[in-house]
């Protein structure tokens, strides 16, 4: 049982590393203030639409009361 969980661990955090390694590797670092104000701004419009579109699904899977 001890070896499965450890088996188990083992592979999930391989899975993730990989994932990280894949992320990082298309990583670029920002220095400049104006592009970055701007990349923030992409981030928050972007959490803002997902947010109203999950609401409104959300909205249309509740039964009426």
């Amino acid at each position: 049982m001890r070896r499965l969980c450890h088996e188990t661990a083992t592979q999930t955090w391989r899975r993730r590393q990989l994932a990280v390694t894949d992320l990082l590797r298309h990583a670029k670092i920002v220095t400049d203030p104006i592009t970055l104000e701007y990349l923030n701004a992409l981030v928050a419009l972007r959490r803002a639409r997902a947010r109203a579109e999950g609401d409104r699904q959300r909205a249309t899977c509740q039964p009426a009361s």
